[in-house]
């Protein structure tokens, strides 16, 4: 698994997402935390398998991300 940030213009609720069916077992997105923004845009920051389960997931809200990047934390950097 990795860990993705995304953003998107259109609100995905911390809720929703918890509910959000899994696209399958080798699929399994997780949702880490969600950042709303002042500008209306959302920050998601997921650990998924592959950008392409990212998209996915965020299909299933109805949601097109404005970008995806996979990132790493400090804590992986440090270790």
């Amino acid at each position: 698994m990795a860990l993705f940030l995304d953003t998107h213009t259109r609100s995905v609720s911390r809720k929703s997402s918890l509910n959000a069916a899994p696209l399958s077992e080798d699929n399994q997105v997780s949702v880490i935390q969600i950042f709303n923004v002042d500008s209306g845009e959302q920050y998601c920051l997921l650990d998924a398998p592959n950008l392409e389960s990212v998209k996915q997931f965020h299909l299933q809200e109805g949601v097109t991300c404005d970008w995806i990047e996979e990132v790493t934390s400090l804590d992986e950097i440090e270790a």
